[in-house]
């Protein structure tokens, strides 16, 4: 039995009104001794949100402004310099640009000191992966590098691959533009890419991780689901952590998932990358059984949780995973899918299609689709063993 601990704290916050976020930003970062045990007088902090793409803060699909305005407030008030940067999902450097305004990250610059670095754009280098077993290298953004302290600030929310996203997720972003559309290319099966993002992690090695759960992503019982295309449900909770396998653990027990099905959470706790078992975890603030979602809608995927490890991935892609299909009624046909797509699956002509033996289900086309025309259905198959374990 390891005898590794971590702490994770939470706090309730019911809104994004400011007032409200600033009190439990500081709460969930006092109970873990407060800001300043992270963060020193003239340190460059960069802080990390999801801005997987151009959506309205209250679409839940990305880290709320508040809570970033906040983080930057306490950043100031400890003499630091704040950056706030990322990555969107695309492989385009505009949809970034349009991520920081859509979702209000430039109205947080505007408002405080906080310096906008759009990844996709202000230089990038290159990390060596040498104990990597899938990818032997890292293109990421100047910036990770320069800053002192990296703070990685995810949405709580489903992922229809991974099953949830989440503080380690979160670092995926780091990569700009095309480089995520070769990551997925590279590491095409599930167990794959949780390593190679776990590899990420322990480069870039982020001092801090605190989650915007006050609303959080759930998954859809109809056809359109996933990390950019769920509903947003009231949690009413941040928390916060040094360890980000510890922080991702306690939110995966909110959403209802069993944390050792989760990829990045059941591989990081073997490479003792971070702790996952609940056993090893102090939680600190609320207690977790009141802040449990009973009901809360998994991603399609979640079938994958329930089955044995022994299928193959064949049968699972065949007959369980959620395919991607095109909505040709919504489709504006802008190609963006097309340029996500790692496997070049996608054809614009003489018709836009998905060609289903080449696609690996990684859903990069669902992530980036601004008109929500890529939808994810589930398979009879899987739709049957769902209704008779009674959960769908």
């Amino acid at each position: 039995m390891s005898d590794r601990r971590s702490e994770v704290s939470i706090s309730r916050c019911s809104c994004y009104d400011q007032d409200e976020v600033d009190k439990a930003l500081r709460k969930v970062l006092s109970l873990l001794g407060g800001l300043g045990k992270f963060v020193r007088k003239g340190e460059r902090v960069l802080i990390k949100p999801n801005l997987l793409a151009p959506t309205l803060p209250d679409e839940a699909v990305t880290t709320h402004p508040s809570i970033l305005k906040a983080l930057v407030t306490l950043i100031e008030e400890s003499g630091a310099i704040a950056w706030i940067g990322d990555s969107s999902g695309g492989p385009f450097s505009g949809l970034t640009s349009r991520s920081l305004e859509i979702c209000g990250i430039n109205k947080v610059a505007k408002e405080t000191s906080a310096e906008i670095k759009n990844f996709d754009t202000d230089g990038i280098t290159v990390l060596a992966n040498r104990n990597g077993g899938v990818v032997k290298e890292f293109t990421v953004a100047r910036a990770v590098i320069e800053a002192d302290v990296i703070i990685s600030v995810p949405k709580l929310k489903i992922h229809e691959l991974l099953l949830m996203t989440g503080a380690v997720k979160n670092l995926v972003g780091v990569i700009p533009g095309a480089g995520k559309r070769v990551l997925h290319c590279d590491a095409v099966k599930s167990d794959e890419l949780s390593n190679v993002i776990l590899d990420l992690c322990t480069l870039i090695k982020p001092k801090l991780s605190i989650m915007d759960a006050v609303v959080g992503l759930e998954g859809r019982r109809g056809i359109i689901e996933g990390a950019g295309f769920g509903n947003p449900r009231q949690i009413g909770v941040v928390l916060a952590s040094a360890d980000a396998i510890a922080l991702d653990t306690i939110a995966a027990l909110i959403m209802g998932y069993n944390p050792m099905k989760i990829g990045t959470i059941k591989m990081g706790h073997q490479r003792k990358i971070g702790v996952g078992e609940l056993r090893n975890i102090t939680i600190l603030g609320e207690k977790l059984k009141e802040v449990k979602m009973g009901d809360f809608v998994k991603a399609s995927n979640y079938l994958l949780e329930l089955l044995p490890s022994f299928l193959t991935k064949t049968f699972i892609n065949q007959y369980i995973s959620s395919r991607p299909f095109i909505d040709h009624s919504t489709c504006k046909r802008c190609g963006l899918c097309k340029e996500s797509c790692p496997m070049g699956s996608i054809t614009l002509e003489p018709a836009l299609s998905i060609d289903d033996r080449s696609c690996i289900r990684c859903y990069c086309c669902h992530e980036v689709c601004a008109n929500k025309s890529i939808i994810l259905k589930k398979t009879w198959f899987a739709k049957y063993l769902l209704r008779k374990k009674g959960i769908n």
